[in-house]
């Protein structure tokens, strides 16, 4: 018994990346003139709205990440000794 000397996800990964490029050349060949003006320094505004919410995931999840790792070492004692109108997340 013969094995194939081709892996089939890789044939259809290359036929896939294939037509991609043909798009992407078709692109590039009926572009039209740009008929508004770009500032130069747009692009740093993207890369700035980008960073922000990066770091506002990062910030997000790490404090929920707090609040269960405290969870998990903490006694379940403590719903006895908090008032019942204090929100859990501000807890000491």
């Amino acid at each position: 018994m013969k094995r194939p000397y081709y892996f089939p996800r890789l044939v259809a990964s290359c036929v896939f990346l294939l037509g991609v490029l043909q798009i992407a050349a078709l692109f590039v060949s009926f572009e039209r003139p740009a008929q508004a003006y770009v500032d130069p320094g747009s692009g740093f505004v993207l890369l700035q709205i980008a960073g922000s919410m990066f770091a506002g995931a990062v910030y997000y999840l790490r404090h929920r990440l707090k609040l269960v790792i405290a969870s998990i070492r903490r006694p379940t004692q403590l719903s006895s000794q908090t008032s019942k109108s204090e929100v859990p997340e501000n807890r000491p």
